[in-house]
């Protein structure tokens, strides 16, 4: 399949008013093997304490160390390429889960999973503590970004160490991880890449040797409140899917933010979104701030992606702020920030997501991964 890509670019220091490149996946890899499976991951963090329904809380809470059920699902191409040593690690966006990256409907052009398949690389996606099918703690005290940020580090340093509990696999640990992030998953990412900032003995990096930031900027966070008819308690709006959950666990009542202009999605996948959307608690919604921090120390390969029309994301013309984000991330190999145009948030969702993962594939190629 061949692609061709148009967008906005920056590449550390300067702005090009476009880019264009053609990349060809071959979807001979699309075929592929996937398992899914639960672990128990170790993790402690510092939490917010005083979190409810109302308020953003005060302090500091002690969380763990304990062990949280994730829910993972693992895929690896049809046939394996020299990528075969190389990981994808998936994480998703608020009220949404590991499907984010296969929403179901026409795979060809809204899977980046299978795009990744195509492309050679094993897949990991999973669900966020408190979202699809991993477990959901107290949506105040527990399931808060502090935590989900320790998870994140938790899940990366088992699959560097091949130790993941359910994940079987004969060729051992991974040597490079590709962390691709959306929206509240980019957050996480981004609080994984502030808080391991020291080389790994023997790759000279982080954790995380590439980072694929979407739907995410260092810009002032609007939490979203109930009050403000942002969220909607789930189990009182979707009973017939969330009537066991605790109120602290929320869904958006207004999907269509999440979307650019009209002509720029289709329709249908509006809607299977709406219908399927999942939760989020209002732990999470309450410490996004925590994630938004320079990753000052990051020594990895840095790719910031997104929409034109991203309203929470974006400042200024055609989205000209996340063309500073580079400050973020002084030491990093190398950062390059691309805005898609006609597109909105969940970029994933729109007529353009083809051109989005061609752009990221063509990204990584460049960078000999």
């Amino acid at each position: 399949m061949m692609l061709s890509v148009l967008c906005a670019l920056f590449v550390a220091g300067s702005l090009a008013t476009v880019h264009s490149y053609t990349v060809t996946i071959d979807n001979h890899y699309a075929s592929s093997n996937c398992t899914e499976f639960t672990a128990s991951i170790t993790a402690s963090a510092m939490n917010v304490a005083g979190v409810s329904l109302t308020s953003a809380g005060s302090g500091y809470l002690q969380i763990g160390p304990a062990s949280f059920n994730i829910f993972f699902r693992f895929c690896t191409p049809a046939l394996w390429t020299s990528r075969e040593r190389t990981i994808q690690i998936l994480g998703h966006g608020a009220t949404y889960t590991h499907s984010y990256w296969s929403i179901g409907y026409k795979p060809e052009a809204y899977s980046y999973e299978r795009a990744a398949l195509a492309a050679g690389y094993p897949v990991l996606s999973y669900d966020l503590l408190g979202s699809g099918n991993s477990e959901q703690p107290s949506p105040t005290d527990v399931v808060q970004i502090p935590l989900n940020i320790q998870i994140a580090i938790a899940i990366v340093k088992h699959i560097r160490g091949g130790t993941l509990p359910g994940l079987n696999r004969s060729l051992g640990a991974f040597d490079k991880v590709i962390y691709v992030g959306h929206s509240m998953g980019s957050l996480v990412l981004n609080g994984v890449m502030a808080s391991e900032p020291e080389p790994n003995e023997g790759n000279g990096q982080g954790l995380v040797d590439f980072a694929v930031l979407t739907g995410y900027a260092h810009l002032p966070i609007h939490t979203p409140t109930i009050a403000g008819g942002d969220i909607q308690i789930a189990r009182d709006t979707l009973p017939a899917r969330f009537a066991g959950l605790d109120e602290g666990y929320t869904v958006i009542s207004n999907r269509s933010l999440f979307y650019g202009r009209e002509g720029s999605y289709e329709q249908a996948l509006l809607e299977l979104d709406v219908a399927t959307q999942d939760v989020v608690s209002v732990g999470d919604a309450f410490t996004l701030a925590v994630g938004v921090v320079d990753a000052l120390n990051f020594r990895g390969h840095v790719l910031a992606i997104n929409g034109e029309y991203d309203t929470g994301n974006c400042e200024g013309d055609r989205c000209s702020s996340l063309f500073e984000e580079i400050t973020n991330y002084p030491v990093a190999a190398s950062f390059e920030a691309y805005v898609i145009p006609n597109t909105g948030h969940s970029l994933n969702m729109h007529l353009s997501s083809v051109e989005t993962y061609a752009l990221i594939f063509d990204w990584l190629d460049r960078q000999g991964h």
